[in-house]
């Protein structure tokens, strides 16, 4: 029997999540109250959110507070630790 009938449907391909990426403002890399951590690549405040608080896990600087997030023009989340 000939198939060359028969449609066959491909799935779109899934879109590709891009870990956020953070960026220190500080330029000499301080963690510490007042710096502002930068965050692209975030779809959403809690993602960005997320994002912050492993970089600061990693760093061993979990006792540092984040202000709330503000989402900039271009996209990107700026986080000010307290």
């Amino acid at each position: 029997m000939n198939n060359l009938g028969t449609v066959f449907k491909i799935p779109p391909a899934k879109k590709q999540r891009i870990m956020p990426s953070i960026t220190n403002r500080d330029e000499t890399g301080r963690l510490e109250p007042g710096v502002v951590l930068a965050v692209s690549g975030a779809e959403t405040e809690n993602e960005a959110v997320l994002a912050i608080e492993n970089y600061l896990r990693v760093n061993r600087k979990e006792h540092l507070e984040l202000a709330v997030p503000e989402k900039c023009e271009n996209g990107i989340y700026e986080v000010r630790l307290e």
